[in-house]
């Protein structure tokens, strides 16, 4: 969809609905182009993450002895053992057409992230996650309120960051005014 003005000559603009936005700065919030947001609400429908609790995911059961993954059912009891771990598996949802390749992790009720589907990515995260706690991807965010929200805590971070160095500036202008005054905290 296009809007442009109709009695005088001007510019078009691209509208786009915003339901699921993307930034790479966390300062530009971008919507999603429409069939890609149609996919991960979709998959948002599907795996509900805005209720925990209501639907568990599937348990990934890894023996140690073997190779092989069995993957357990909500609500089934598998005998325990101290050679068997589990894992919760992830809310993944597998995009399609122009983003075959492309996978969203839902992480909350109002975050997902979109990972190429490869193994690059997968060796990325296996190495990273341990460091970041965190998923490795496009962070996405749900509804243009999370993107105020998400505003507003940057502002009220740079205001406080602001107001700590001029602090630390006053201080270091006392210490060189006063170069007898001893500093008792750091």
């Amino acid at each position: 969809m296009e809007i442009s003005p109709i009695y005088w000559p001007g510019s078009s603009y691209d509208i786009r609905r915003g339901e699921w936005f993307y930034t790479a700065d966390n300062q530009k919030f971008v919507p999603c182009e429409e069939n890609l947001s149609r996919q991960i609400e979709d998959g948002y429908r599907k795996f509900k993450p805005w209720i925990e609790g209501l639907v568990s995911p599937p348990t990934v059961i890894t023996s140690v002895s073997s190779e092989t993954t069995i993957i357990q059912a909500p609500n089934t009891i598998v005998a325990s053992s101290s050679s068997v771990t589990s894992t919760p598996t992830e809310l993944r949802w597998v995009l399609f057409g122009k983003y075959s390749n492309q996978c969203v992790i839902y992480s909350g009720a109002t975050v997902a992230y979109l990972q190429y589907d490869n193994i690059s990515t997968k060796l990325t995260s296996a190495m990273i996650t341990p460091f970041t706690k965190g998923i490795v991807g496009t962070k996405l965010i749900r509804s243009w309120d999370e993107i105020e929200k998400i505003k507003k805590k940057l502002a009220a971070k740079t205001k406080a960051d602001e107001k700590k160095e001029d602090a630390v500036l006053e201080d270091v202008e006392e210490t060189e005014e006063n170069p007898d005054r001893q500093i008792d905290h750091l």
